[in-house]
C-alpha cells in the first residue's frame, strides 16, 4: 500500500524496489491486499462503491470485481490454501466477527455472531480449521474452531492480548 498515487492504492515492486507498479489505480482507499495461494489473484478492501467491499484482481491489476460490498466494515482477509474461499472479520451489530465467502462472492457465511470480539481469522494448512482472536472468556486469546464456525477450542489463557495467529507449513508441523 502507497500514497505515492496521491492516496492508498495497492503497489507491487521488484525486490531492490525498482518497477514500483500501481495495481488498482483508483481515487478510491485500496489497502489490506492479500494474494490468492497461487499467486494469480489479489483480494483486496476498497470504499470505492461508497462503502467499504471486498474487491479481487488479477495479478496484474486488471479485472478489478467487487464481490462483496458494505456495509459493514469488513477487513483481516484471508484466502484458504485451497483458493476457493476468502475468510475476514466484519463489524456488524457494532462488534467484529468472523465470516467467510467463496472467492467468487457466492455463499457468504457468518461463522461466529455474539457479544464477543471474533478478529484476525487464518485457515490450517488443510484448511478444515480457522486460528482467530475472541474475547470469549475476557481478555483477546488465540481460539480454534471448524471450518464451519463448530467446535470452537481456546488455545491461550491467562493474562494476554493476543493479535494475529498464523499457522506454520506444513512441513514444520511435529
Amino acid at each position: 500500500i502507497s500514497t505515492a498515487s496521491g492516496n492508498y492504492d495497492i503497489f507491487v515492486m521488484d525486490l531492490d524496489g525498482s518497477n514500483q507498479v500501481n495495481l488498482s489505480d483508483n481515487p478510491a482507499v485500496d489497502t489490506y491486499p492479500v494474494w490468492s495461494p497461487d499467486g494469480l489473484k489479489i483480494a483486496f478492501i476498497s470504499n470505492r462503491s461508497g462503502a467499504i467491499g471486498i474487491y479481487v484482481m488479477n495479478a496484474d491489476g486488471s479485472e478489478q470485481t467487487q464481490i462483496l460490498s458494505g456495509p459493514p466494515d469488513r477487513w483481516g482477509l484471508r484466502w484458504s490454501h485451497s483458493g476457493l474461499k476468502i475468510a475476514f472479520a466484519a463489524n456488524q451489530d457494532s462488534n467484529y466477527d468472523i465470516w467467510v465467502v467463496n472467492a467468487d462472492g457466492t455463499n457468504l457465511t457468518r461463522l461466529t455472531s455474539g457479544p464477543t470480539y471474533e478478529n484476525f481469522p487464518t485457515w490450517s494448512p488443510d484448511d478444515s480449521k480457522i486460528a482467530f482472536v475472541s474475547s470469549a472468556g475476557g481478555g483477546r486469546h488465540v481460539f480454534m474452531m471448524d471450518a464451519d464456525g463448530s467446535d470452537w477450542v481456546q488455545l491461550t489463557f491467562g493474562e494476554t492480548s493476543a493479535h494475529a495467529p498464523s499457522w506454520s507449513p506444513p512441513f514444520l508441523v511435529r
